[in-house]
């Protein structure tokens, strides 16, 4: 069994090996979407079946190592470029596992893959799986507000009640499955190994060109987890589900494959917490 809040330098197949059955609460993989960024490592596959079975392969190993009440959060793509490759998941991983598919979750982003002849790309997906149909963990979490049947007035917000609009919260309302309200953050500088502030400035050198903000790993971990259990990363990349894990009480597991992203980039934001 490898051990608890460690960043591992290895393929998450290899890493698998060395986790015990039923072990994990919780997966967050962010892995690869076969050629949407410029990296080398999106760039590992001649076809999108090729890929697919890479990546369900990987999935089922999810699967073995997930404990019944657990969850899986798996982004995935829908671009020009594997307008297909999201379908052909969603059902070999209906084929060859047991796992429930629960829900499918769309991120609205800030960028979007602009072309001339189409409606522009703007949309993330993660996929929702759980090992059990039902008494699986899952915590409410609050703050996902802009829907069309909610009347913003100045800076309050309304729900209607009957035929009355009543003041609401935005910690009041559930979130759905439509996320419109994390802002996308791609971008970041490295400074004397200190990662700093997030931006969107579009000059800022480039760390990790599929970096997720903290807020929507917050919102997936303490839906899907509780406070000192597992959750594993397979696909470590930036290290925001681990920054995450750390604030919010979780133990972590985590596999990355790139050294330099572990020891330029993961490691100064975990010391960075710990301090």
């Amino acid at each position: 069994m490898l051990e608890f809040n460690k960043v591992y330098n290895m393929d998450c197949s290899d890493g698998m090996k060395l986790l015990d059955d039923n072990s994990v609460d919780l997966i967050i993989a962010d892995p690869p979407a076969n050629n949407i960024v410029q990296d080398d490592w999106d760039k590992q596959w001649k076809t999108e079946d090729e890929y697919v079975n890479w990546l369900v392969n990987r999935v089922k190993k999810f699967e073995r190592v997930l404990s019944p009440t657990g969850s899986l959060y798996l982004y995935q793509w829908i671009g020009k470029k594997n307008p297909l490759t999201l379908a052909k998941v969603l059902l070999k991983i209906n084929e060859e596992t047991n796992l429930i598919f629960q829900n499918l979750i769309t991120w609205r982003k800030d960028r979007g893959f602009g072309v001339k002849n189409n409606w522009m790309y703007v949309r993330e997906e993660i996929l929702f799986y759980t090992k059990q149909i039902k008494n699986y963990t899952f915590n409410v979490q609050y703050g996902n507000i802009k829907r069309n049947y909610i009347r913003k007035g100045g800076k309050s917000y309304y729900k209607r009640c009957g035929n009355v609009w009543v003041e609401i919260n935005n910690e009041e309302f559930p979130a759905q499955n439509i996320w419109d309200d994390i802002n996308e953050q791609s971008y970041a500088n490295i400074k004397e190994q200190r990662i700093e502030e997030y931006s969107l400035d579009t000059k800022a050198p480039k760390v990790h060109s599929t970096m997720k903000p903290i807020e929507i790993c917050d919102r997936i971990i303490k839906a899907s987890s509780n406070e000192n259990e597992i959750v594993y990363i397979p696909f470590a990349g930036s290290g925001s589900e681990i920054e995450s894990c750390i604030k919010n009480n979780r133990n972590y597991i985590a596999t990355e494959t790139n050294k330099k992203y572990i020891d330029e980039i993961i490691i100064p934001r975990i010391n960075k917490i710990v301090k």
